[in-house]
């Protein structure tokens, strides 16, 4: 373990996990990791690092995404489960990666991070917060899948930049760090230890499966969520 005044680093063998507070914009990992809802609508409203990216970029990685989206929607199928009042673009727990020329190069790793009461039925319903408006939540299974699928579209990402025959853009980048954000505290109230904990733990468990990523980093913006954090992370990156 390696402590600084604003991050803890954790070795796992040959990769690194650390737990920082700032601000994940400007955090120094090269990809950025973005639950999304379905729809690939950005509303104003929203807080957390939808927000933080927002007003750093504005709307157009936002919109590069939806464009993305709608593409596999038209190749795959739109999304409709019941109780939704429209329809979505990608499944849960799939997503897509935008170029990052707006955020210092960063790539963003657009996951749809929610699941539908008309898809499956949360764990420990009574404490999870479901939306009336189209039976959405954000469970502990939400997250642990969240993170697998953004490790696991990243390595994608680069491997395919590797391959002989592929053009890369000039603004295509290797993920090879990925920075999350404390997933569905915000607009899904999911509890600060419950997040943390889903998130650390997948990342420990998946994270030597993905041979070009090197490290991993869990961002806070609040000092206080950041010192809540450390003891949740130690109990289990020491164990």
């Amino acid at each position: 373990m390696v402590s600084t005044n604003k991050s803890i680093k954790y070795n796992l063998d040959e990769k690194v996990f650390e737990l920082a507070q700032g601000n994940i914009v400007t955090h120094d990992s090269k990809s950025i990791v973005v639950p999304y809802k379905t729809y690939f609508h950005y509303d104003e409203g929203f807080s957390g690092v939808l927000d933080t990216i927002f007003n750093a970029s504005g709307d157009q990685p936002f919109s590069d995404a939806r464009e993305k989206a709608e593409e596999i929607a038209y190749e795959h199928g739109y999304v409709k489960y019941p109780g939704m009042k429209e329809k979505g673009l990608i499944y849960p727990y799939n997503g897509v990666i935008v170029s990052g020329e707006y955020l210092n190069n960063k790539s963003l790793i657009f996951i749809v991070s929610n699941d539908f009461t008309g898809n499956r039925k949360p764990e420990d319903s009574d404490k999870v917060y479901i939306d009336n408006e189209d039976g959405s939540y954000i469970d502990a299974k939400s997250i642990r899948e969240t993170v697998k699928s953004a490790l696991s579209l990243a390595e994608k990402h680069n491997l395919r930049l590797t391959e002989k025959d592929y053009r890369r853009l000039p603004i295509e980048r290797v993920c090879d760090s990925i920075a999350f954000s404390a997933i569905g505290t915000n607009q899904y109230k999911v509890p600060l230890d419950v997040s943390i904990r889903n998130i650390v733990k997948t990342v420990k468990e998946n994270i030597q499966e993905q041979k070009s990523l090197k490290k991993v980093s869990l961002v806070l913006h609040s000092e206080n969520k950041y010192l809540q954090a450390m003891e949740i992370v130690k109990s289990i990156m020491e164990k």
